[in-house]
């Protein structure tokens, strides 16, 4: 992706002139979650100028490492991750995604466009076990009644 892509968006890096030869940089960005939610979802379309993780993970939400392969791009590699289910590794509130670039040729930078999409805990539709439960429960209450009225 180009800067241009995201409005207000400008390549990153550990210093003005880009990542130093060899180094690697471990970007921190918090986010927040303000209610409660069932499940979640990640994207992130990147552009890097080396790589994503060479030694570590790349991607991490909360400190828990994503599926994203180590050793991830090549020269000013461009690509698109999406992994659904991660509402295990977020909480309500303050959450953080970590991106380890990695330079091996020249200067280096990142940029990037996360979205981290979430379904409502309230209100949200219930699982099929929830209905089933509260099926059987129904069950039971009308049979229980029926017993009762029979033996009155």
């Amino acid at each position: 992706i180009a800067a241009s892509a995201i409005p207000g968006a400008q390549w990153i890096s550990d210093n003005a002139n880009g990542a130093t030869l060899g180094s690697t940089v471990l970007y921190a960005i918090s986010f927040n979650i303000p209610v409660a939610f069932s499940s979640a979802s990640f994207n992130i379309s990147y552009a890097v100028d080396n790589k994503l993780g060479i030694v570590q993970a790349p991607l991490y939400l909360n400190g828990t490492a994503l599926g994203l392969a180590t050793n991830a791009g090549g020269l000013s590699f461009t690509s698109t991750y999406n992994q659904a289910g991660v509402q295990g590794l977020l909480t309500t509130g303050t959450n953080w995604l970590y991106i380890d670039a990695a330079n091996t040729v020249g200067p280096a930078g990142l940029l990037f466009a996360a979205t981290i999409t979430t379904v409502d805990g309230v209100g949200g539709v219930p699982e099929p076990g929830t209905l089933l439960t509260l099926g059987c429960g129904l069950v039971a209450i009308g049979a229980i009644r029926r017993y009762r009225n029979v033996r009155s």
